[in-house]
């Protein structure tokens, strides 16, 4: 039989795994000398953007310095451009910096929750779009807002090491079908033909980075991956759809913020119902059109028709922002609607399309990173969901990497590059 041999695949697509890649490349050179290191991806959505993350990241992972950008939260009254030196003006100091928060911190945050109740406000919103939990305290929420005040793009093809070997392998389409430990010590992950370069790969180290809706596409293709692990995969209570609309440029304002959130509510919002996340993607060069990529929030589970309704209900809030949008809307990523002349093909595709395009949200954290299996381990979104997103998996990346190559050469190499990161 033919192999596809490696160090350590990732399967998935969170980016405290791919971060985890590049550590692990950096840790293996130096424990085998001039050996080489190979490393890969397993690429489970066929388009992946950006991410927008906490700006301080990109120094913490390493990567080049980027001018920061802030969010705007918008309500049918208020406007509140979130911006580092109006919080100051506002509230008379600077967000804290990342790490535990000192006595002096944690009073000025609770004098401003009790004085400035918008800042309430601010952060359901910050945090329906940068959270993966579905519950938090209002403290948490107000330290959240301050400590996401500054933000940048990271594109997870940035976050890779160069040597990766990138294989594209939708989970609907060509799921996991075998897990094999070889005699030699290696791990072997079969996938269905059509995934993967339709070979087995084998590797000493497997990060399984998939979230619920991969699991269960697993196993309802015969595979229950959750139970040959014996992990427990957290599933949703939320998630937010993400879809996209093409528009004139000519109907953006050239001050639109990067990320604006708009809330139904003036005061008190529901982070999972009445926040709906809205980004500009803006096209280079030449181009007339710029993409706006929305988000509209949807309870768990859900089905074709609800799941349309709520994109409708976003284009609402869309157009609320933009007046004219209906003049220069020039295409929707997915129909708003399905009436029964629709095909039940058409509507299994489209089903299909939209479950790759969730983000999910959690009423309860991961916590273990480990499986019954040595050399396989875990990374959801889901782990330690407490923090806004992606610190709780980058701490769990940490911990495997710690396991893997013990705490003294982890920090020689990563330079202590997550001390924030507890």
């Amino acid at each position: 039989m033919s192999w596809t041999e490696f160090d350590c695949v990732v399967v998935g697509d969170e980016l405290a795994a791919v971060w985890l890649l590049r550590q692990y490349v950096e840790l293996a050179k130096k424990e085998k000398g001039a050996g080489e290191v190979r490393v890969g991806w397993i690429r489970l959505r066929p388009q992946l953007r950006p991410q927008a993350v906490p700006h301080f990241l990109r120094e913490k992972l390493g990567l080049e310095a980027k001018a920061p950008f802030s969010a705007e939260i918008r309500t049918p009254k208020h406007d509140y451009p979130w911006l580092p030196d109006r919080i100051t003006e506002r509230y008379g100091f600077a967000p804290p910096a990342w790490g535990p928060l000192t006595n002096s911190e944690q009073s000025q945050l609770r004098y401003c929750f009790q004085r400035f109740p918008e800042v309430f406000d601010v952060g359901a919103a910050l945090w329906a779009r940068f959270g993966k939990s579905s519950t938090l305290s209002s403290e948490k929420l107000v330290e959240s807002a301050f400590r996401l005040s500054q933000l940048t793009y990271i594109p997870l093809e940035e976050l890779a090491p160069p040597q990766t070997t990138i294989f594209n392998c939708p989970p609907g389409e060509t799921p996991l079908k075998k897990i094999t430990r070889l005699k030699t010590g290696e791990i072997s992950f079969e996938f269905a033909p059509g995934g993967a370069d339709d070979k087995p790969i084998m590797s000493r180290h497997w990060i399984l980075s998939s979230g619920f809706l991969e699991h269960q596409q697993w196993k309802s293709a015969g595979f229950d991956v959750a139970e040959y692990l014996g992990v427990s995969v957290t599933p949703p209570s939320h998630a937010f759809l993400e879809f996209s609309l093409e528009v004139d440029n000519a109907a953006l304002s050239p001050r639109q913020a990067p990320i604006t959130l708009w809330s139904d509510a003036d005061q008190i919002p529901d982070p999972l119902r009445e926040i709906w996340p809205m980004e500009l993607e803006r096209q280079g060069g030449d181009a007339k059109t710029s993409k706006l990529i929305a988000q509209a929030p949807v309870c768990f589970p859900f089905d074709v028709d609800t799941a349309l309704k709520q994109m409708r209900e976003s284009v609402k809030r869309i157009t609320r922002l933009i007046p004219w949008l209906p003049e220069c809307l020039r295409s929707v990523e997915f129909p708003l609607g399905i009436e029964s002349c629709h095909s039940a093909e058409t509507r299994a595709e489209i089903e299909s399309r939209l479950w790759q395009n969730l983000h999910e949200r959690y009423a309860l954290s991961s916590l273990e990173v480990r499986t019954r299996h040595k050399g396989i381990y875990v990374l959801p979104a889901s782990y330690h969901s407490e923090l806004p997103y992606p610190l709780g998996p980058l701490r769990g990346a940490k911990e495997i990497l710690i396991e893997r190559f013990g705490r003294g050469e982890y920090q020689k190499v990563n330079v202590a590059a997550l001390s924030p990161i507890h």
